[in-house]
Order: C-alpha cells, then sequence, then structure tokens
C-alpha cells in the first residue's frame, strides 16, 4: 500500500474535453441559415439568366442581322468592298 492512498485526488474526466470545443460544434439554426441563403442565391442565379436570355431574344429580334434579305449578287458585291477596305488598311 503506498503513502497517499487514502489522500483525495482530483477528479479526472474521462473524456478529453480538447476534443469537445464549442467552436467546432456546427448549430442547426447555422446550418438552416446557410441554407437559406445557398437557396436564395440560386433563385437570384436563375432569374438572373433567364432575364438574359430575354435580352438576348430581343436583341436578336428587334435588330436583325442587315445582311437577310439579300441576294447572292449583293452579299459578294459587300464581300469584294470589305476585302478592299482590308487591302487598303493593310498597306
Amino acid at each position: 500500500m503506498s503513502f497517499n492512498y487514502y489522500e483525495e485526488k482530483s477528479k479526472i474526466s474521462k473524456r478529453a474535453p480538447h476534443k469537445r470545443k464549442t467552436e467546432k460544434v456546427v448549430n442547426r439554426e447555422t446550418l438552416k441559415k446557410l441554407k437559406d441563403k445557398l437557396q436564395t442565391a440560386a433563385l437570384m442565379l436563375a432569374v438572373l439568366s433567364m432575364i438574359a436570355c430575354m435580352i438576348g431574344i430581343f436583341i436578336v429580334t428587334a435588330f436583325p442581322d442587315p445582311k437577310d434579305g439579300l441576294t447572292e449578287e449583293e452579299r459578294e458585291l459587300i464581300k469584294e468592298k470589305q476585302e478592299q477596305r482590308a487591302e487598303r488598311y493593310a498597306e
């Protein structure tokens, strides 16, 4: 038997307290807030993409290509003029 057998000893917790820090615990409320923010961001992204598509459709329909409705001769003439301009700028 040891001499300090009858002395009071401090309690030793069986679980390591350094592994159960409060910073590591994620609250359910925090997860709900994060989920709500992600859903809102996804909704906003969907709305913005729809608006971009609508703007693109508007531009295509409101400002048609000026070459539409041209005959082959007119297209060739335009092409020749573009080539002449390119030659002038290249010099």
